[in-house]
């Protein structure tokens, strides 16, 4: 896997706002100078292009996006990994990828992702089978909820968590030949991180301007 390179430890500091920024095209470890420089800064542009190319959205600078992992059913998540980079590529992107231990990890590894590094968009993939208890209802809810929460927050998150009855159905949805689950959940984030930039860009807009010419 790629290394870290957009995960600077910031310290406390990192922690001081609920919503965190989202930076772009970060070629080195910024300092703490620069962690408050957001995707609205001059220079950084999006281009939405979601009724060409499979509703593909076109960048005009590059970004970097987190791929965060559950690998209990290593065939299954190999596949949604497979799918979801290969998507992230084709769109220009660049990522990275980190594994947790299960489902319910997911949604606190991209938490503190946002605040302790600088990725702009993050993709959950991971894959809950239905047992003999009711954890299945537990995990399926919860690590849904906090994906949900985060992007309430502001973040930009493709959810990738099968949630199945039968290994079957995981196969299905998982492999990049089939359904590719994998790749819809990267479709997702970058389609969200799009339209958040394009949104910021118009706000620009907004307020008043003077008719008086300097």
């Amino acid at each position: 896997a790629p290394s870290l390179s957009h995960c600077p430890m910031q310290g406390p500091q990192a922690f001081a706002n609920t919503v965190p920024p989202i930076l772009l095209n970060s070629s080195k470890i910024p300092s703490l100078s620069t962690v408050n420089r957001t995707c609205s800064d001059p220079g950084v542009m999006v281009k939405s292009d979601l009724t060409a190319d499979n509703q593909r959205p076109k960048f005009l600078k590059p970004i970097k996006v987190l791929v965060v992992v559950a690998p209990y059913y290593k065939e299954i998540s190999d596949n949604l990994v497979s799918g979801a980079t290969a998507e992230i590529k084709t769109s220009g992107a660049e990522f990275d990828i980190v594994t947790v231990p299960g489902a319910l990890e997911l949604p606190t590894a991209i938490g503190m992702a946002s605040r302790l590094c600088e990725y702009d968009a993050y993709v959950a993939l991971g894959c809950v089978i239905r047992g003999e208890t009711t954890h299945y209802e537990t995990v399926c809810n919860d690590s849904s909820n906090g994906l949900l929460m985060l992007g309430l927050q502001g973040l930009s998150i493709g959810n990738g968590i099968l949630t199945v009855e039968n290994t079957a159905q995981a196969k299905e949805r998982s492999d990049p030949k089939k359904l590719n689950k994998g790749a819809a959940a990267a479709q997702a984030a970058l389609s969200l991180l799009s339209l958040s930039l394009s949104w910021q860009e118009k706000r620009k807009d907004i307020g008043f301007k003077s008719s008086v010419r300097t």
